[in-house]
């Protein structure tokens, strides 16, 4: 599992804390813990993990799938399948994995596998609104001369 950490004169591992020669070491470049084994990648001083926007989106829009069903369910799951690509993308640089999961499942579940209950909720709806009304008219008119 690669984590991050602050890339320093020495830095320490971050699963062990051994204090670690990173010689020649640049910002971003991976680097292998010898007492450990654990790989994790150099950051410039004052790097901050940031959390993906478009996870935090997916979470939001699959919760909200409970009462939207179809018209955030699908959303969900395609923002959460962006924000995926796009912490994979990050190296590192973005959390936010889980959040983008859960919105995918949430969507998923509550929208997707909820889409009869919406149809059958919204078609009557739109049925109901297409058809002609069944009362006659107040006034009808008579033709002159009769």
């Amino acid at each position: 599992m690669s984590s991050t950490t602050a890339a320093a004169a020495n830095p320490n591992c971050p699963s062990c804390s051994t204090a670690l020669v990173a010689g020649g070491a640049v910002a971003d470049q991976p680097v292998l813990c010898a007492a450990c084994g654990s790989v994790f990648v150099l950051r410039r001083p004052g790097f901050v993990v940031r959390t993906s926007r478009l996870a935090i989106a997916s979470l939001v829009l699959g919760i909200a799938s409970l009462i939207g069903m179809c018209f955030t369910g699908i959303p969900a799951i395609l923002i959460g399948l962006f924000a995926l690509k796009e912490i994979r993308a990050a190296k590192g640089g973005l959390v936010g994995r889980r959040r983008a999961l859960t919105g995918i499942v949430a969507g998923a579940l509550f929208g997707v596998l909820c889409a009869p209950c919406t149809s059958g909720l919204v078609l009557p709806a739109i049925q109901m609104l297409g058809k002609p009304s069944r009362a006659e008219p107040a006034h009808q008119s008579i033709p002159p001369g009769e």
